[in-house]
Formats: structure tokens, C-alpha cells, sequence
């Protein structure tokens, strides 16, 4: 759709003198609405964008020493009391039994190991490297589908675009 540039003689009477007004036609609403929509869509969008090179994750193993946390017991036995000892136990020839009890005691210790890491990192495409994705083409340094070319295009023959 291309300006239509309608020159027309008006009588408009300034200072008597007749002037000739410049017509231009107005893009339609439905271009203007596209357009927007066109705009908004793309803001902060590079689906659009792809790269060349292959940009697998790579994956780098390494080593670290950290603290590990662990905990040892420990077990205390003791005499408590005395209690009058079974009389049918034959292996027992004393009178009174002592009343042993026994406390664990877990007290936390450190030492310093080695682990094995792993790092992904996502390489970043070099500008050289960026095409436009499959079925996207390249219009003034920009990915348009076909659709959205057209109304590019549409927009830069009525001088609506930058």
C-alpha cells in the first residue's frame, strides 16, 4: 500500500490567495493495528535468532576441599546402685549385684575432604555466528515470519518506520 500523494486546489481564501493542499492517504486501522501487535510481540523476544555453532552445554568436572561434619560416640558404662543379687544364678557368689548404666555420648567432629564437582556452562553465541531461525527471514537486520515481513514491508512503503 503506497502513499497516495492527491494534490488538490482548494479556494481557501488567505489574505486572497489560493493554496494548494497536500492529501495523503492514512494507513488503514487494520495496518496500524498489526503493527502494534508486530511491535509488542517482538519486545524483548530472540526466538527468532539462532546460532550457527553447536551450543551444547559443556560440562567440566573439578575438585574442592570443604569441611564434612561427622559425629563419634562414644559409649560410658558406670555403677549406679546395688541390688540384692538372683539367688538360682549358680555363676553369682556375691550378695549384692551392682546396677550398671550406660550413656552414649556423640560429640561432632571436622575434617577437611576432597569432592568431586561439576560445572555446566552454556557457551554464548558470537554475534558472527547468529542467523535467522528456520523460517524466519532477514529484513533490515531483523527475523520477520513471512506474515510480519509483509507488514513491515507495508509499513516502510508509507514511510512508518524507522
Amino acid at each position: 500500500m503506497a502513499l497516495q500523494n492527491m494534490s488538490v486546489v482548494a479556494p481557501i481564501l488567505a489574505l486572497g490567495l489560493f493554496l494548494t493542499i497536500q492529501c495523503f492517504q492514512l494507513p488503514t486501522p487494520a495496518l496500524l493495528k498489526a503493527s502494534r501487535s508486530l511491535f509488542e510481540k517482538r519486545k524483548g523476544d530472540r526466538s527468532h535468532w539462532c546460532c550457527k555453532k553447536d551450543l551444547s552445554p559443556v560440562v567440566t568436572q573439578f575438585t574442592r576441599k570443604q569441611v564434612q561434619r561427622y559425629i563419634v560416640s562414644k559409649n560410658y558404662t558406670y555403677v549406679t546402685d546395688y541390688k540384692p543379687c538372683d539367688p538360682n544364678d549358680v555363676n553369682n557368689t556375691l550378695l549384692f549385684c551392682p546396677v550398671h548404666k550406660t550413656d552414649i555420648v556423640k560429640t561432632p567432629m571436622y575434617r577437611m575432604v576432597t569432592v568431586m564437582l561439576n560445572r555446566t556452562e552454556t557457551p554464548s553465541c558470537k554475534e558472527k555466528d547468529l542467523t535467522c531461525c528456520k523460517g524466519f527471514s532477514l529484513y533490515l537486520d531483523n527475523c520477520y515470519e513471512p506474515e510480519e515481513l509483509k507488514t513491515i514491508k507495508a509499513l516502510a512503503q508509507l514511510g512508518l518506520t524507522g
